[in-house]
């Protein structure tokens, strides 16, 4: 049975009609950071020079690029597969406050859209 047979005609010209349908390009939707630039937040202590495990990776690697940020492909490089969890941790449990943004740099070559993770400080108040 072909979908004409089972959808009615009336329905069809209803999808199909274009006067009812306004297409608006001045809507567009950005996502706000989790701190805005006014409120500067305390940067992390304690994060090791030496790491010597993959969270204190994480955390030198955050702590160094700050505002830049960190790429997904930085933290393979570093083969940090699962980094993803160690920033839950350290957003929810040590209070770090860590925004995601779309990598853009096109050095990086990425073959899919890849995330850009960039410390913004400590939120002692977790």
């Amino acid at each position: 049975m072909s979908p004409k047979q089972i959808i009615s005609q009336e329905l069809i010209d209803w999808a199909n009609d274009d006067e009812l349908v306004e297409e608006r390009d001045d809507v567009k939707y950005v996502q706000q950071p989790f701190v805005t630039d006014d409120v500067t937040l305390p940067q992390p202590k304690g994060v090791k020079d030496e790491p010597t495990n993959q969270m204190e990776v994480v955390q030198k690697l955050l702590t160094i690029n700050g505002a830049n940020g960190v790429c997904h492909s930085e933290f393979m490089k570093n083969y940090i597969a699962r980094f993803g969890a160690l920033i839950w941790t350290l957003r929810h449990e040590h209070g770090w406050v860590i925004d995601k943004e779309w990598c853009e740099d096109e050095s990086h070559n990425h073959k899919s859209n890849q995330y850009n993770y960039i410390l913004r400080g400590v939120d002692n108040g977790i």
